[in-house]
């Protein structure tokens, strides 16, 4: 009888890291790839000092989206996990064609916008059902290039814009490589500046939200 307390410990100590084992089943180095679909909208508005507002249609258009991430996660109890995720989309997202009644003088009607070199960086809370299934929510910061083209040239506006982007994904761990699925919406900022013509200034801004699925590698 006298071991009894060792041996309680013994087992508690088991338990623990039994139960605890979940959340840390998830933790390490992940690289990510993901491929979906996106839907892009562009928001515009072209004023000019001189000639007065002019009105710019929305821009929306779905296309297909990649996501390429690297992340670390942290186990921080027995179910919850946090990590951080740094994502870049590599492809180019078009918003479509606007069409645009503009100052008067200019010629312009109609514009082409699409955003490049989309970034993230954000954190990732998590929480481990069981030793397979991580459902996780995202929070970050999205930086991104917009390129508004007009039809004879005369107003092209390129800004880089920044914003915050939300997430909820799933992850069921397979060994090293696992497969993963998420939901994302990224919203950026008006930024105003100056277009080709040197006089009219252009607000651009713009949101997304798309749906990826994809391969991962745990290291």
């Amino acid at each position: 009888m006298k071991n009894s307390p060792y041996l309680a410990a013994l087992m508690l100590w088991m338990l623990a890291t039994h139960a605890g084992a979940q959340a840390v089943n998830f933790e390490g180095i992940d690289i990510q790839l993901g491929l979906g679909y996106q839907s892009t909208t562009g928001t515009a508005n072209l004023q000019d000092p001189v000639n007065g507002l002019g009105t710019i249609e929305n821009a929306r258009m779905g296309s297909v989206a990649t996501s390429l991430g690297l992340s670390y996660t942290a186990a921080i109890s027995n179910h919850i996990s946090l990590g951080a995720v740094l994502e870049t989309n590599p492809l180019k997202l078009k918003a479509g064609s606007a069409r645009a009644t503009p100052p008067a003088t200019y010629k312009v009607s109609a514009y082409d916008e699409t955003f490049k070199n989309v970034n993230s960086l954000s954190l990732v809370p998590g929480y481990a059902f069981d030793y397979t299934y991580l459902a996780y929510a995202k929070l970050g910061y999205t930086s991104t290039s917009a390129l508004f083209s007009s039809n004879d040239g005369s107003a092209d506006s390129s800004q880089r814009l920044n914003g915050y982007n939300l997430g909820l994904g799933l992850r069921v761990d397979t060994g090293k490589v696992y497969p993963f699925a998420e939901f994302n919406y990224l919203r950026l900022n008006s930024t105003s500046n100056v277009v080709s013509n040197g006089t009219g200034v252009m607000t651009q801004g713009g949101s997304a939200y798309n749906l990826i699925g994809g391969i991962g590698y745990h290291f």
